[in-house]
């Protein structure tokens, strides 16, 4: 007589939250499978055996779940692991699986048990208390009201998706690409919540977006609630750098159903090319986008593009300068600006009321208002990932703009490189002494376009100046190159310098933070002086002229 196959959950954390009944399984039965090669120092076996100590004393069958992406590996595993399983069963025992949470949601268990009911072996699920009930237990709030729907999903595999639909997401499974998952939740305009390790000792609980870690752990569970109805928006709508175009009014009678998603959708590929501008807003929204400065059928449009920051003091000092002088300098056209990154518009959007519109919104727009002369102009360092969103957000609507041109990043021809260091040599002349290093820190890109540093660096070494010493934040050369060069030039000196054209996160954080591992704190480390010069590269007067003129330079291919 064959035995049967309980899968069983023991909760998410707290051996608290184990059920009776996994508690009495756990107790009568003698061969206990648990998910995971070394049995005692899985999750699972930890929370039972603190519930119920006899667990020590009983046979306890590993059973190997690798995690991994390679279907093959898992189907072997898989395969092996049923076998293990209704070979304990032959022998007319009945085997306890230990799952975490509830053994019906996203639970191991359901690899094994398919293929052991396929082979003719009884099972019985026992409930367990989720995760997502646990966790918002522990934050002490509902997680639905009323009619609002419960979406649950892995966010790890779903990360090309926007939390667009009225009621509550759950996204379980989010620490390997919180980054990714950070920015989704950030323009979703949602109240986000995060429990890491729910009920376990080094459990964590985060209030916001912006203070959820990028590498939080594999059991950070988020909560991500629509805004409260109540709330009201502010009426006062700011645009960067002070600008009275591209004014937005929300509307001050909204009802509850209208309220039921605050997220605005921005993306001009979740559009048909036949809805209007002003329908660009989420339906349930009912906001009306007003951009009052483009007139249809404008001759002339310069198009200021930026990826864009959520420090206001150096928005104001850069990207607004910079948008400044192109006026100035090109007094006949209608001068606009966008950025590349959506999480710092919605950031800038939620936090200042400050708008500024997307790309792909912005090149659409004069799409359908008949720009004729359509001139993009970048600020960005080099011709990287966000470039790239520049030239797809044209190609979009080629085909639709009568005459379109895109100019050059910053460091696009030799000529661009000499320009750049003559700039920062004229700037940084007076720290040059033979004893101080010149650490210029750059963002840094998986694109091809990073190699723009090391040409860079090279020049300035072709020049003579082999105290300026080039690095990056996210490639290479990384912070450990130029520790290397500090340590070898005998240095006592270092001066870190923003090479970006704002001075935001990376440069405050990364660059002059107080953390152990900023390069403010590597090189006091090493004994060295370090001197810090907050100031991005759009505020100086220089930068601005190269911008200008791959500006002319662009207008020049469509004879403007």
């Amino acid at each position: 007589m064959r035995g049967i196959l309980y899968g069983v959950g023991v909760g998410p954390g707290d051996p608290e939250l184990m059920t009776l009944k996994a508690v009495r399984l756990i107790k009568e039965n003698d061969i206990i499978a648990v998910p995971g090669a070394e049995v005692r120092e899985t999750v699972a076996y930890k929370i039972a055996v603190q519930a119920v100590p006899e667990l020590a004393d009983k046979e306890l069958l590993p059973i190997y779940m690798p995690m991994t992406h390679d279907k093959a590996e898992l189907e072997l595993n898989h395969e092996k692991g049923a076998k293990a399983l209704e070979a304990a069963l032959d022998t007319g025992k009945n085997v306890v699986f230990l799952t975490l949470g509830d053994p019906t949601i996203y639970s191991t268990f359901s690899y094994v048990q398919k293929r052991v009911e396929a082979d003719g072996y009884e099972t019985r699920l026992v409930s367990g208390i989720t995760s997502f009930c646990a966790t918002a237990a522990r934050l002490n709030i509902p997680l639905t009201e009323w009619n609002q729907p419960l979406h649950v999903q892995p966010a790890v595999h779903r990360l090309d998706s926007e939390l667009d639909q009225p009621g509550t997401y759950v996204l379980m499974k989010s620490g390997r690409k919180m980054n990714q998952v950070k920015e989704i939740l950030e323009r979703s305009g949602r109240e986000v919540r995060m429990v890491e390790n729910c009920g376990m000792p080094d459990e964590h609980i985060y209030n916001s977006v912006e203070e959820i870690p990028d590498d939080a752990g594999y059991y950070s569970l988020i909560i991500a609630k629509e805004q409260n109805a109540g709330n009201e928006k502010s009426d006062t709508r700011v645009n960067c750098c002070d600008k009275s175009s591209r004014k937005m009014e929300v509307a001050t009678e909204q009802n509850t159903e209208e309220k039921r998603n605050d997220s605005i959708k921005w993306r001009a590929d979740q559009m048909t090319e036949e809805r209007k501008v002003d329908a660009q807003m989420t339906e349930v929204e009912k906001t009306e986008y007003e951009l009052d400065d483009l007139v249809e059928g404008t001759e002339k449009e310069l198009l200021l593009v930026s990826f864009g920051t959520s420090y206001l003091d150096t928005l104001e000092k850069t990207l607004g300068e910079i948008y400044r002088y192109m006026e100035e300098q090109f007094p006949d056209y209608v001068v606009e600006d966008a950025f590349t990154s959506q999480m710092i518009i919605d950031r800038l959007r939620k936090r200042d009321g400050i708008f500024v519109s997307y790309v792909d919104d912005a090149v659409k727009y004069a799409a359908q208002h008949n720009v004729h002369n359509l001139v993009l102009q970048p600020t960005h360092l080099m011709a990287g990932l966000e470039y790239q969103d520049l030239l797809d957000a044209v190609e979009s609507y080629r085909h639709l703009l009568e005459n379109v041109t895109i100019g050059k990043p910053v460091l696009s021809a030799e000529e661009d490189f000499d320009w750049m260091i003559r700039i920062l040599t004229d700037e940084l002349n007076g720290y040059c002494d033979g004893k101080t290093a010149i650490c210029l820190m750059g963002h840094g890109s998986e694109a091809k376009a990073n190699e723009v540093y090391d040409m860079l660096q090279e020049r300035f070494c072709q020049k003579g100046y082999t105290d300026y010493l080039v690095g990056t934040v996210e490639a290479k050369p990384a912070l450990a190159d130029l520790v290397h060069r500090v340590e070898q030039g005998s240095y006592e000196r270092v001066v870190l310098v923003p090479l970006m054209m704002v001075a935001g996160d990376h440069a405050n954080n990364d660059m002059a933070g107080e953390e152990d591992d900023s390069w403010k704190s590597t090189f006091e480390a090493m004994g060295k002086e370090v001197v810090i010069l907050m100031r991005g590269l759009g505020e100086l007067k220089g930068i601005q002229e190269l911008i200008a003129d791959h500006a002319r330079a662009a207008m020049k291919e469509i004879d403007l």
